[in-house]
């Protein structure tokens, strides 16, 4: 199965919220994020 991932940005959006938000979340434990071989943040879309 194929999975989607999306940028920090375009999960920011889509949530409604900040960048920092999403990043505070990573460090809480709430959200987790993958890395790209450039070390960019994805997050699936599932979750």
């Amino acid at each position: 199965m194929d999975e989607q991932f999306v940028s920090i940005g375009k999960a920011a959006k889509m949530l409604g919220m900040s960048i920092d938000g999403l990043r505070k979340w990573e460090r809480e434990g709430r959200l987790i994020r993958e890395r790209t071989v450039a070390n960019h943040r994805r997050y699936r879309v599932a979750d």
